[in-house]
C-alpha cells in the first residue's frame, strides 16, 4: 500500500502541470532587436520578452487590434470556442490595460497599437476533467492527466509601426490552482486573464512582468478609471451565470458571449 502511494505521489509531482514552450511562432513577424529576447519566469507562467522602457513610459493611449488565433490553434477547436477564447483574451486585456492607459477606438490614432496572437492551445481532456470533478468531492487536487495550456504572443508598436514591446507568454494548467472545466478549451479560457495581467504589467511598467514589485513600489503611471463602454467590442463578462457555470466546472461555452465582430 505504501509503495503504491509513493508511486502515485511521484507521478503527481512530475505531472503537476502541462508542459509549455516559449519558442516564437512567427505570428508577430518580428521579435525585438537582433539581440533577441530575454527569458522571464514567474511562479506558474514563463515567457520571453523585450521592451523599450522609455517609449512605453511615454505612452498614454493605446489601441487594441482584434485578437488573432494562429492557424494551428484555430484548427484545434470549434468556431464557437475560437470566439470565446478571443473574447476572453480581449476582454481581460482591455480591462487590465484600461487601468493605466486610455483605450482608443479601433479607427482612432493612439500612441501604441497592441497586437495579440493566441499561438498555441494545449487542449483539456473533458473526460479527465469530469473525473477530477468526481474526485473533487474528497480532494481539491485535479487528476494529473489531460491538462491544457495556453501560449500567447503580444506586441506593441508606435505610430510609425516600430516595435516597442514583445512578450511570448506560456502557461500550463496545474493540478492545484487550475479548476477543472469539462471543455477542451477549459484551461486555456481560464488562463487568458493571467496572460492579460502579465502583458498589461509589461506595457505599464516597461519591464519584466514576472518580477514582482514590493508592496509599496509603484510604476509611476497614474491609476485610471476605465470609461464605461470602451471594452464593449470584446463582449461582456458572463456575470452570475458564468460564475455558476465556473463553480460547477461546466463548459465556458455555456455562459460566455463572443466578442462583437
Amino acid at each position: 500500500m505504501r509503495r503504491s502511494w509513493a508511486a502515485w505521489s511521484c507521478f503527481l509531482l512530475l505531472s503537476a502541470c502541462a508542459s509549455v514552450s516559449t519558442e516564437p511562432s512567427g505570428g508577430l513577424g518580428a521579435y525585438g532587436p537582433s539581440g533577441g529576447l530575454a527569458d522571464g519566469k514567474g511562479l506558474r507562467a514563463k515567457g520571453k520578452l523585450w521592451v523599450d522602457h522609455d517609449a512605453l513610459m511615454a505612452a498614454r493611449t493605446l489601441r487594441i487590434q482584434p485578437i488573432e488565433l494562429s492557424a494551428e490553434a484555430a484548427a484545434a477547436i470549434t468556431p464557437e470556442q475560437r470566439e470565446i477564447v478571443r473574447s476572453a483574451v480581449g476582454r481581460s486585456l482591455c480591462k487590465q490595460l484600461g487601468k493605466r492607459f486610455e483605450i482608443a477606438p479601433a479607427d482612432a490614432p493612439a500612441d501604441l497599437a497592441v497586437h495579440v496572437v493566441v499561438s498555441k492551445l494545449g487542449l483539456t481532456d473533458p473526460r479527465a476533467s469530469a473525473t477530477s470533478m468526481v474526485v473533487g468531492v474528497v480532494s481539491p487536487i485535479r487528476v494529473p492527466v489531460g491538462l491544457g495550456s495556453l501560449t500567447v504572443e503580444g506586441e506593441a508598436r508606435d505610430m510609425d509601426g516600430k516595435q516597442k514591446a514583445v512578450l511570448v507568454w506560456a502557461r500550463g494548467a496545474d493540478v492545484f490552482t487550475t479548476g477543472a472545466r469539462v471543455s477542451s478549451v477549459g484551461d486555456a479560457y481560464q488562463m487568458a486573464g493571467a496572460f492579460s495581467d502579465d502583458f498589461a504589467r509589461l506595457l505599464s511598467r516597461g519591464e519584466d512582468p514576472f518580477r514582482r514589485r514590493r508592496l509599496r513600489e509603484h510604476d509611476g503611471r497614474p491609476d485610471r478609471k476605465p470609461v464605461e463602454g470602451e471594452c464593449d467590442a470584446y463582449g461582456h463578462a458572463p456575470g452570475v451565470r458564468g460564475a455558476l457555470v465556473d463553480r460547477l466546472g461546466l463548459p465556458p461555452e455555456w455562459a460566455d458571449r463572443k466578442a462583437n465582430p
